[in-house]
């Protein structure tokens, strides 16, 4: 008895030792075939990778902040809104008749506003550079300028944001903060836009950049399409710049991108403004009381791509 017992435990530990020998090779095979996955391991992008064991190189995809204008003009009779006309008839009221032939102007300092206050902008910056006969001051900005022009349609890229959470809104300024105006804007990047070679929207050393320019023709009836006079206001300096908060409630989760849409009703913007009589300073005083009532958000929308 004692032997056949001794025989049965021998035949029951040889199987057991088969059984973990299989699995154990079963393990060094498998170890020895995975291969780590390579991609991105920053939760801030949106491309991050949830199965990526190893950090690639350089191939993160942080969100941005884009901006884009819709140029409008309201109808309150009809309640509704127009695309803004360049080069046709606008009638604000029956004697004020006027033909817009260009306009453009700056926003920058864009941000987020967080429900508790807090703004957040974008992380790239820019090195601005002011020269004068004396001395040259190189300092470097948050990089967040828009060049809105009627003319084109496309959308400003203004740089990679990353933010979560919920916000209240955005903030931005129309025209170029004291460090932005007193750039040479010969020294700023050829595609970027504080850069001029020529002075369609730049004063001169002194005065800096032009922060709106309106191109306007005006007529003195509305049936009479006989052009009289041509307008060009240029407004800039610091006196003229406008800090505009507007409220939108939004959320924003890791790795999205964020994109604005403005609108802005110009009948507000040109509101009581008599192009026929009132004098070019007039004029000025009148949009920039008008500016921060002129701009809404038509929409805050987020994407991954």
């Amino acid at each position: 008895m004692r032997n056949h017992c001794e025989i049965k435990i021998t035949s029951i530990t040889a199987k057991a030792f088969h059984f973990y020998l299989s699995i154990f090779t079963l393990i060094l095979f498998s170890t020895a075939c995975y291969e780590d996955i390579e991609g991105c391991l920053d939760i801030n992008a949106n491309n991050f990778d949830v199965t990526a064991d190893v950090e690639c190189i350089d191939c993160c995809n942080f969100p941005t902040l884009e901006l884009s204008v819709l140029h409008r003009i309201s109808d309150p009779q009809l309640d509704t809104f127009y695309n803004l006309p360049l080069n046709d008839s606008i009638t604000l009221d029956s004697i004020n008749y006027f033909i817009i032939n260009d306009l453009k102007f700056y926003l920058s300092d864009i941000q987020l506003v967080k429900s508790d206050g807090t703004a957040i902008g974008v992380t790239d910056e820019i090195q601005l550079i002011n020269t004068s006969e004396t001395d040259t001051i190189s300092t470097f900005v948050e990089d967040n300028f828009a060049l809105i022009s009627r003319r084109s349609p496309r959308a400003s890229s203004i740089g990679t944001i990353i933010a979560n959470g919920d916000f209240s809104g955005i903030r931005f300024k129309v025209g170029l903060s004291e460090t932005a105006n007193t750039a040479n804007p010969n020294l700023v990047p050829t595609n970027h836009p504080l850069f001029f070679d020529e002075g369609e929207m730049y004063f001169n050393a002194d005065s800096g950049y032009v922060f709106n320019r309106i191109e306007l023709l005006e007529n003195t009836l509305l049936v009479d399409t006989t052009i009289v006079d041509t307008t060009l206001i240029e407004i800039g300096l610091n006196e003229n710049l406008r800090n505009i908060v507007l409220d939108y409630p939004f959320s924003l989760s890791l790795g999205f991108n964020t994109s604005i849409i403005l609108q802005i009703d110009y009948r507000d913007w040109f509101e009581l403004i008599d192009f026929q009589n009132d004098s070019p300073s007039t004029i000025v005083t009148k949009i920039m009381e008008n500016l921060p009532n002129s701009f809404d958000i038509a929409a805050i929308e987020t994407s991954v791509n």
